[in-house]
C-alpha cells in the first residue's frame, strides 16, 4: 500500500513548474535569471526536496532519487542562480512526469478508508489480549478495505486461531498442527470434566458458562466459515466479509475479557 499522500505528490509537481516558469521568466535585473536566489528561498526549495525525495522512496521513482543530490549540490554552491533553479525544477518535473506513467496507486473509498484508520481503536481489547494476532487483523481489514472479500476472511480466521489456541491452553491442552474440530473436541470433553470436579458455586457456573460458550462459537466458525475458505470452497463480497469481519471482532473482544495469550484467564 503507498503510504504517500496524493496531495504532496501533486503540490510537489504544481510548485517545480512554478519555480520553473516564474524563475526561468524573471526579468534581467537585480532579481532576474542570472541573480542569486536569497538564502530564505533556498531554503524553501531544500524543504520541496525532502518531499520529492519521499515521493521518490515510496514511489520507487530511481531517476529522481538519483537526480535529486546533485541538485541539492548546487543549491550549496556560491554560483547558484535563479536561472540554475528553473532548470533543475524542470528536469525534476520531468522525471517525475516520467517515472509516474506506470505507477499504479489505489484510492480507498471513504467509507472503507475510515474504517481501515481506526482498525487500532475498533479492535482494541483483542489486541490488548492477543497482540500476536495484531498483523491478521490489520491486513484482514486491509484486505476488505481493498476489495479482496475471501482473503480477508481467510486471515480473519487466522485471528480466530490465536483465540482458539488461548482457549486450549486454559484448560491444558495444545493447539498445534492438529484441526480446529480436534481441538474443540478436547476443549469440550475438558469442560465436561471440569463440571464434574469443580466446586459447586458462581465460580464454577460462570467458568463453564465461558468456556462452553466459547467452544461452541468456535464450532460455528469453524463449520461457517473456516472450512469453506481454507479449502477453498467459498468466495466472499464485500458485504459477506464485512459482516465476518464484525462477528469475528465481537467475538474476540468478548473471548478477551476471559483470555490472554500469555496467561491465565483475566
Amino acid at each position: 500500500m503507498i503510504n504517500c499522500q496524493i496531495r504532496s505528490l501533486s503540490t510537489l509537481g504544481s510548485q517545480l513548474r512554478l519555480y520553473q516558469i516564474i524563475l526561468g521568466e524573471l526579468p534581467v535585473t537585480a532579481d532576474g535569471p542570472q541573480s542569486r536566489p536569497s538564502n530564505e528561498f533556498i531554503e524553501q526549495i531544500k524543504g520541496w526536496l525532502k518531499v520529492a525525495n519521499t515521493v521518490a522512496d515510496e514511489f520507487e521513482l530511481t531517476s529522481v532519487k538519483s537526480y535529486l543530490p546533485a541538485f541539492e549540490r548546487r543549491l550549496r554552491q556560491p554560483s547558484i542562480t535563479n536561472e540554475k533553479i528553473s532548470n533543475d525544477a524542470g528536469v525534476l518535473l520531468e522525471l517525475l512526469d516520467e517515472n509516474l506513467k506506470g505507477q499504479l496507486v489505489y484510492r480507498y473509498p471513504s467509507d472503507k478508508a475510515k474504517i481501515l484508520r481506526q482498525w487500532k481503536e475498533d479492535w482494541a481489547p483483542a489486541v490488548a489480549s492477543f497482540p500476536s494476532a495484531a498483523a491478521d487483523i490489520r491486513n484482514g481489514v486491509d484486505l476488505w478495505a481493498l476489495g479482496h472479500g475471501t482473503a480477508s476472511v481467510f486471515h480473519f480466521m487466522r485471528v480466530l486461531e490465536h483465540g482458539l489456541r488461548a482457549l486450549a491452553n486454559d484448560v491444558g491442552k495444545s493447539f498445534d498442527v492438529q484441526s480446529w474440530q480436534v481441538v474443540i473436541d478436547q476443549i469440550e470433553a475438558e469442560v465436561r470434566s471440569l463440571g464434574k470436579t469443580l466446586p459447586a458455586g458462581k465460580e464454577k457456573s460462570s467458568r463453564l458458562k465461558f468456556l462452553s460458550e466459547a467452544a461452541k462459537e468456535f464450532a460455528f466458525f469453524k463449520d461457517g466459515w473456516r472450512n469453506h475458505v481454507a479449502h477453498g470452497r467459498e468466495n466472499y463480497d464485500d458485504h459477506q466479509a464485512r459482516n465476518i469481519m464484525d462477528h469475528v471482532r465481537h467475538f474476540m473482544t468478548l473471548l478477551s475479557s476471559g483470555l490472554s495469550e500469555d496467561g491465565p484467564p483475566r
